[in-house]
């Protein structure tokens, strides 16, 4: 399935930058959600289940989200600036995720180390 998941994760790109290039906006968030929707998948697929992975899928969700909302600006233009500013704190949102999952790692190594000491 990751095979057929990332040669069309990057088909659903490159349509969604030539969509957006044409400011055919409507069709461009559709690809790009799409596209930001293939790397959630990616990740539920390679998730190995650890709390890390849970965290990290869970950024990779609100990333999508996050894309979705800051290509609806220009859909709707008269909220683009407030439609941006939620998209922006949904990104903040899914990377202090991925700031979550790496210091839940480290801690874990620490704790691994302290035992083996």
């Amino acid at each position: 399935m990751m095979y057929v998941l990332i040669p069309l994760c990057l088909c659903l790109a490159a349509v969604f930058l030539w969509q957006e290039h044409r400011k055919n906006y409507v069709p461009a968030v559709v690809l790009k959600g799409l596209a930001s929707g293939c790397f959630v998948g990616l990740g539920l697929l390679l998730s190995p289940g650890t709390q890390t992975a849970r965290l990290i899928v869970a950024g990779l969700i609100l990333g999508c989200i996050a894309d979705v909302l800051l290509n609806l600006r220009y859909v709707f233009e008269k909220k683009g600036q407030l439609i941006f500013l939620a998209g922006i704190a949904v990104f903040l949102s899914g990377h202090i995720l991925y700031l979550a999952a790496v210091i839940h790692e480290c801690v874990e190594k620490l704790r691994k180390e302290a035992r083996e000491k």
